[in-house]
């Protein structure tokens, strides 16, 4: 990850009034007034927090009996993928590579354990 910090200096703020929600939001959100806005917002943050509340209750206590072999497999997949990345993105780092392999699938294996005894050979143990 690259991180920038970014100054931003507002000179220009429009004063935030009904006029000026009128005259910019009225054609888009219907709003006519600052109240009307801030009380649409409030009711958009209060339902969203709702469904989060509510999608997190089903998960945590709703036992799955059965799982489509199509979403099981999706999600399998996208491990494997998010963990060849990363298995790649340490190799590369550390300048590993596979020379020799019969196929893709056995040279990402012999790469994954190769980078596992490089990560032990140059763990700082406390």
């Amino acid at each position: 990850y690259i991180y920038r910090q970014i100054e931003l200096e507002l000179t220009d703020l429009t004063e935030l009034t009904d006029a000026y929600i009128f005259e910019n939001y009225f054609t888009i959100n219907n709003w006519y007034s600052v109240a009307q806005m801030r009380a649409k917002f409030e009711n958009y943050f209060k339902s969203d927090s709702i469904s989060d509340y509510i999608i997190d209750e089903l998960i945590a206590n709703t036992p799955v009996s059965s799982m489509p072999a199509a979403l099981t497999q999706y999600q399998t997949n996208a491990q494997i993928l998010k963990e060849s990345l990363v298995v790649q993105a340490i190799a590369e780092k550390a300048g590993l590579e596979i020379v020799s392999a019969n196929n893709p699938a056995q040279k990402q294996r012999s790469l994954k354990y190769k980078v596992i005894d490089y990560l032990k050979e140059h763990a700082i143990y406390e």
